[in-house]
């Protein structure tokens, strides 16, 4: 943690100081730590091509999240905004709620990671607000994960902490809105603030033939990610549901052994390290599952999208209800940054 400087908002006279200091880190071309609703997120500029590399870092391949104060900063870096994007800010801005636009000419391509799409979220947050409404460049996120205290040069705290909210994702570019993940913010808040148009969740069926899919009648959550994050978002998942479903959980034989121990309802259905069988135990074991009515709801931990999980993750996508990815700039960040405890 060396190098971190860690900017404390705890008295207003200091707020002014703070901020100037810590807009000055990320104009330096630093990595900052920004306390949002939805968690610790990790900032960086987002108008150099060096900054945002060392942004996302290696391996990382899902595009940023843009902080924003308001709608009007959302303009200059997308095509254009559809008419749904006005009531959705107006009414849920600031808050937990992440649209996702077309990406324009005027935002870095490497912000989307090779995608054609970029989010955006207006924060609630009293210091992520301020850092957006300051900094005079665009300013990029990714959610806070382990050993990023090590990457940042600086971290903002409040005197309390980030209230780790899941925010709901809305996706604009497709008509109608696609609710690509359920947080915070409701369908049915989402559908009023639309004016009665209600927007498309991945278990409707009135989708485009093109993505016809073979639909279980338990209700189908596939987490992917990192497999820790995963397997706590899982049992997350799994104390949730309980109270009222009947749940199954269907996890590797890594993560069974290392974070599933004395957990009930786990079947265990493979290993990572052959990804074809696990494919083939596992679909075998939604069929049991279906055939014998056992579970009303089925959280499966997700694999690797590469070589042939790659093709494993597109069947589960297009069987499940949701999917969750831990590692996404919309996912709420268990796992995420906590600041320090201070002496009071």
């Amino acid at each position: 943690m060396s190098g971190l400087v860690t900017l404390a908002l705890d008295h207003p006279k200091r707020q002014s100081d703070r901020l100037r200091q810590a807009v000055g880190i990320l104009q330096k071309g630093g990595l900052l730590l920004v306390p949002t609703e939805i968690g610790y997120v990790l900032a960086a500029r987002g108008d150099r091509s060096e900054t945002v590399d060392r942004l996302l870092g290696e391996g990382w391949s899902y595009p940023a999240t843009m902080l924003v104060s308001d709608l009007s900063q959302v303009g200059p870096l997308v095509g254009s905004l559809p008419a749904e994007a006005a009531p959705l800010s107006q009414i849920f801005w600031p808050g937990p709620l992440v649209l996702t636009l077309a990406r324009g000419e005027k935002a870095m391509a490497q912000l989307s990671c090779g995608q054609t799409k970029l989010s955006f979220l207006a924060s609630s947050h009293p210091l992520a607000q301020a850092m957006a409404e300051q900094c005079p460049f665009p300013l990029a996120t990714v959610p806070a994960r382990p050993g990023d205290e090590e990457r940042a040069q600086g971290r903002l705290e409040w005197r309390d902490l980030p209230l780790g909210l899941e925010p709901t994702v809305v996706d604009l570019t497709s008509s109608p809105p696609r609710v690509t993940s359920l947080g915070f913010v409701s369908v049915e808040e989402l559908t009023l603030a639309l004016e009665g148009r209600r927007p498309l969740l991945s278990s409707d069926l009135a989708t485009p033939q093109r993505f016809a899919r073979y639909a279980p009648a338990a209700r189908l959550i596939v987490v992917e990610g990192d497999p820790e994050r995963a397997a706590r978002r899982i049992k997350f998942l799994r104390d949730t549901y309980v109270m009222t479903e009947k749940c199954c959980l269907l996890v590797t034989r890594e993560s069974a052994e290392r974070w599933f121990d004395g957990v009930g309802d786990v079947r265990v259905v493979g290993s990572r390290s052959d990804v074809g069988a696990l494919g083939r135990e596992l679909q075998a074991a939604l069929r049991d599952i279906e055939a014998r009515g056992s579970a009303s709801v089925v959280l499966v931990e997700g694999v690797a999208r590469e070589g042939a999980g790659m093709e494993l993750m597109e069947q589960l996508t297009r069987s499940a209800h949701q999917v969750i990815n831990t590692e996404d700039p919309g996912f709420a960040g268990q796992a995420g940054m906590q600041p320090r405890q201070r002496k009071r």
